[in-house]
């Protein structure tokens, strides 16, 4: 936690808490992400152009590592679980 002021400090430190405190200048405590916007990646322009002309699963397969058989697995995950939703419904009918 940073505390910039004696009055955040004092509301930081309550009778019976373990606070340690740790003086720093506040350039060594800025953070850039949150006065910047993160510098642009190289892909981005290549990756949005794939996105647009080739879809998502081309996406999927090209920039998140996942193959033919993770498809496959995903695949058989939403067969069976439809299979068994469906055996449950049934079973919920007939009692």
């Amino acid at each position: 936690m940073d505390i910039n002021s004696p009055r955040g400090a004092a509301m930081a430190v309550r009778p019976g808490g373990a606070v340690a405190f740790t003086p720093a200048a506040i350039t060594d405590t800025v953070r850039l992400h949150l006065h910047r916007p993160a510098a642009e990646p190289p892909e981005r322009a290549g990756f949005w152009r794939d996105y647009q002309s080739r879809g998502y699963r081309y996406i999927l397969r090209r920039y998140a590592d996942y193959s033919f058989a993770v498809m496959l697995k995903d695949l058989v995950k939403r067969l069976t679980g439809r299979a068994q939703r469906q055996n449950a419904c049934k079973k919920g009918d007939a009692e």
